[in-house]
């Protein structure tokens, strides 16, 4: 996984093989407290990315919204996208803060990646939190 993450960008489908890989790990930790809902239409997967960058999202999704909930929940990771634009976002029933403080270090890093830093929109959702990207499609 370090070599893929020098590289500027993979397939969504490859990011997709590494969150579901760090989601069923902690589906083994969290047993019943974490569902997982991918929605990811097949034609986007090929849609090349940062490397990581949605794993950031899901990490901080169990970290900071299903791990400090006692009854969990479920964690939402959706794609969208209308061939120039592809929208990725992870919604957990959290309310953005946890009760484990992180560094910041992943989120600052991503949006260093990303063409515009405000491009990474972390929000209240209904139900929860919203942490989503946009990327460009080349």
């Amino acid at each position: 996984m370090i070599e893929v993450s020098e590289r500027p960008a993979i397939p969504l489908k490859q990011e997709l093989t590494f969150v579901e890989g760090y989601l069923g790990i902690e589906k083994a930790r969290l047993g019943d407290r974490l569902q997982v809902i991918i929605d990811v239409p097949g034609e986007l997967e090929s849609v090349a990315i940062p490397p990581l960058s949605l794993q950031v999202l899901v990490e901080n999704a169990v970290k900071h919204g299903i791990s400090q909930l006692e009854a969990g929940g479920a964690v939402r990771v959706r794609a969208t996208g209308d061939g120039q634009i592809l929208v990725l976002s992870v919604e957990d029933p959290g309310d953005g803060r946890g009760a484990g403080v992180g560094t910041g270090t992943a989120l600052e890093t991503l949006r260093k990646r990303l063409e515009r830093p405000e491009d990474l929109v972390l929000a209240p959702c209904t139900g929860g939190f919203r942490a989503s990207f946009r990327w460009r499609q080349s």
